[in-house]
């Protein structure tokens, strides 16, 4: 492991690395959202902590748990905001601290941002609220029948869509959905 505590040495060495550092306080962030989104959170003194005690079987375990920290901050944050390119350079970095230490593990690229933000979410479920029966039995028709497991009924007049576990394209496809629902005409009330 003592190559795997050099990687992360240098890697807390590096400038870009203050937001890595240390678990994130989301309480004092005001991020009361970071839990429900990022489920295994992780960070440079996490993993130092770990390898110290034992905690790791193999130097690519604690090379993954280095990788959460990238993908977490581009699970939770904006693409193309500060922070997630801190973690894309910290990323490269990495790759390459690892070619010098001699570690070796076949790391995927930086990944696509496909994942479906919090913000996302909110807009969806404004847009739900607004939405047709019609459009609201067609979408739930939908997740039936790409995945049931998706929806919790609630006696026989409620149900609730689990977004958290849904993929991207079965996000999208609703979305697109209620998107082109045809528009209600409002009516003006004359007393």
């Amino acid at each position: 492991m003592d190559k795997a505590l050099e990687i992360v040495k240098s890697l807390e060495k590096l400038p870009e690395a203050v937001n890595f550092l240390k678990p994130v306080d989301f309480k004092a962030l005001g991020l009361t959202d970071y839990p429900i989104i990022i489920k295994n959170p992780m960070d440079l003194s996490t993993i130092r902590k770990k390898i110290k005690s034992d905690k790791y079987s193999t130097v690519d375990e604690v090379l993954e748990d280095i990788m959460l920290i990238w993908e977490n901050c581009r699970t939770y944050n904006q693409a193309g905001s500060a922070i997630v390119t801190s973690a894309n350079s910290m990323q490269s970095k990495f790759k390459s601290i690892c070619e010098d230490q001699g570690v070796y593990m076949c790391l995927p690229e930086k990944r696509e941002r496909n994942t479906i933000s919090f913000d996302m979410k909110i807009q969806l479920a404004e847009k739900f609220r607004l939405a047709s029966p019609e459009t609201l039995t067609e979408t739930i028709k939908i997740v039936e029948s790409t995945n049931k497991s998706l929806i919790d009924k609630h006696g026989s007049k409620f149900l609730q869509i689990k977004f958290d576990n849904m993929d991207k394209v079965l996000f999208d496809k609703i979305s697109s959905l209620i998107d082109d629902q045809p528009k209600c005409k409002k009516i003006k009330i004359i007393d």
